[in-house]
């Protein structure tokens, strides 16, 4: 009974995270909201012989929405909570804070 309980809430849940992409997408597509690129395993490729370890590795990752900039991602987001139609992963591919790279020393121990 629990196992059932718990299989229905997981459907319940990715047919909510759907139906939420696909409402941002379609906004993106008619121009309501802009700087809306696509879901990442769209824009990226994959090959074969990799697919099942990236999608394991990828936690969900793959269906993310990627758009321009941050404030794409906030009108996003402002979207989805008007609507009411749930949360999703937003990627913005500018605007986001960028990290110091370190230098790995190669030698000696």
């Amino acid at each position: 009974m629990i196992e059932f309980a718990t299989q229905r809430d997981l459907a319940e849940t990715v047919a909510a995270e759907e139906k939420a992409l696909r409402s941002i997408e379609e906004m993106g597509e008619v121009g309501a909201i802009s700087g809306v690129l696509g879901r990442l395993r769209n824009l990226i490729k994959i090959d074969k012989n990799y697919k099942k370890a990236i999608e394991a590795a990828a936690i969900g990752w793959l269906d993310a929405l990627v758009v321009k900039d941050i404030n794409s991602a906030f009108m996003c987001s402002e979207t989805l909570k008007r609507m009411k139609l749930g949360r999703i992963k937003i990627i913005p591919l500018q605007g986001t804070s960028t990290s110091k790279t370190t230098k790995i020393p190669t030698g000696g121990a």
